[in-house]
This record gives structure tokens, C-alpha cells and sequence, in this order.
């Protein structure tokens, strides 16, 4: 799996490297997005329940 990801990388690199400056990884966006703005637990801490920051997520319940 590391050797895909790292094609890939190099692939994203070659294509964008001339107009992006920064690059980070993540391997769950929606845990990212829930637990930033829905619970709080991560940054930036926010709490928009009544919002959901996941279009198309289910409640958890």
C-alpha cells in the first residue's frame, strides 16, 4: 500500500508541484470533519450540530 501512495504522490507532485507549496495528508476526512466541528474533540473545537459538516453522513447514535 505504501508503494501505491507513493506513485500516487509523485503523480500528484508532477502534476501540481508548480502550484503547490504545501501538501498534507489525512486518512480519515470524516472523522476529521466530526470530531473538529461537530464534537469538538480536534481543532478548531467547534460544535455545529444543528449543521452537520458531513453532507450525506449519517447520525451516529
Amino acid at each position: 500500500m505504501a508503494n501505491y501512495f507513493r506513485d500516487y504522490a509523485n503523480l500528484c507532485f508532477e502534476a501540481f508541484g508548480d502550484r503547490v507549496k504545501h501538501w498534507i495528508t489525512f486518512s480519515d476526512p470524516r472523522a476529521m470533519a466530526e470530531k473538529g466541528y461537530e464534537t469538538g474533540h480536534h481543532a478548531p473545537g467547534l460544535k455545529l450540530q444543528r449543521h452537520r459538516p458531513v453532507q450525506g453522513s449519517t447520525p451516529h447514535h
